[in-house]
């Protein structure tokens, strides 16, 4: 089993195991809860597979830390994932078993990003601007959106959904207009007295 496939394969057992369970809803949702935990203490990681611990001592560790906060299911997974040396792949695993899920459900994670905050009936165009390219490409998915500002872009959009790009941001333009200034051939290109430049044919 190569490094790559380490998330997929745990992520897609640890979701059969919750719908089996019929807690797949309470589970998901503490996977994460787990997954921001560790992303905001990644020492706990280093921790439990610290040299210094057995792989007891590791799993204690997760029982004091998660007893009583998460869904036994998922408590017995984590500590499963010692017993298989496979603890550091945990923040992988838990991305990827959220991916899943949601597609398991027929969603799609739809990220809008923007330089400034969108008004309700802006978000409610382009909602319906995406729905109609998504049945355009034939996907049978229900989008879910998230809108996110970033001052970087200028001004415009992000659209990212699936393995689809929508860049129609200031940013984008002004790169691409800059890439063309660039690689305009210079031959034929004067400078007038007025600092302009005009292409002589």
């Amino acid at each position: 089993m190569t490094a790559a496939t380490v998330p997929a394969i745990y992520a897609s057992a640890l979701i059969d195991h919750a719908e089996e369970l019929g807690q797949a809803e309470a589970i998901l949702a503490a996977v994460a809860e787990v997954g921001a935990i560790l992303a905001a203490n990644p020492e706990l990681i280093q921790g439990v597979e610290g040299s210094e611990l057995s792989r007891e001592q590791s799993k204690s560790l997760l029982r004091s830390i998660f007893t009583g906060r998460i869904p036994q299911a998922l408590l017995d997974f984590l500590t499963l994932l010692v017993d298989r040396d496979r603890f550091t792949h945990v923040r992988a695993i838990c991305a990827e078993a959220l991916t899943q899920y949601t597609q398991r459900q027929g969603i799609v994670e739809v990220t809008v990003v923007s330089a400034a905050a969108l008004t309700e009936a802006t978000q409610s165009k382009l909602e319906a601007t995406v729905a109609r390219l998504m049945n355009q490409q034939g996907s049978p998915r229900q989008p879910r959106y998230t809108y996110t500002l970033d001052p970087a872009i200028i001004g415009g959009l992000q659209i990212r959904y699936g393995d689809t790009l929508v860049d129609a941001s200031l940013q984008r333009l002004l790169t691409d207009i800059n890439h063309l200034i660039r690689h305009l051939p210079l031959k034929g290109m004067q400078i007038e007295n007025d600092g302009t430049r005009e292409i002589r044919r």
